[in-house]
């Protein structure tokens, strides 16, 4: 028969194990707001300068920076996906066009339909009748669509019931 060997615990240990079990901080408890005005107090300031930008690498602005005019000067799509009408909601919809960068969907006189969706890419202008874009890794060809050499062969897309 075997016989096991036991050792008491190191005084280290025992150390350890009581303060595991105070688990109390000894400094008092501040509120945000305080901690915050802490952490300002002892934050550096230094008065604002002007500098040439290819100085201000590494700088903080010490005003905000606004456009004249919005840029793009249009509603663009910043991901690929679907443009949509969100009055429609959820569900299966035919794949009416493909626009890419550079293609003004005016210049080609594409209207997005109720129940339609088109695919977009960045940057691109979004259709009239479109008002959002949903991504293309939040939809899905519609159960039971094929793939011929790698594309859909169905032109529906299903968009997500969180949409």
């Amino acid at each position: 028969m075997a016989s096991t060997k036991t050792t008491s615990k190191s005084p280290a240990h025992a150390e350890a194990a009581s303060r595991l079990k105070e688990r109390r901080s000894p400094w008092p408890m501040v509120s945000v707001d305080d901690a915050l005005t802490m952490v300002l107090q002892q934050t550096p300031t230094s008065a604002p300068m002007q500098v040439s930008l290819q100085e201000a690498l590494g700088c903080v602005l010490a005003d905000d920076i606004t456009a004249p005019e919005p840029l793009p000067p249009f509603p663009a799509a910043i991901m690929d996906g679907y443009a949509v009408c969100s009055c429609d909601g959820p569900g299966v919809f035919p794949v009416m066009g493909r626009l890419t960068a550079g293609v003004d969907p005016d210049a080609h006189g594409l209207i997005l339909a109720p129940g339609y969706t088109c695919y977009i890419t960045t940057g691109t202008k979004l259709p009239q009748g479109a008002d959002a874009v949903v991504k293309i890794e939040d939809t899905a060809p519609p159960e039971g669509g094929t793939r011929e050499g790698g594309r859909e062969k169905r032109k529906r897309r299903r968009l997500p019931s969180a949409f």
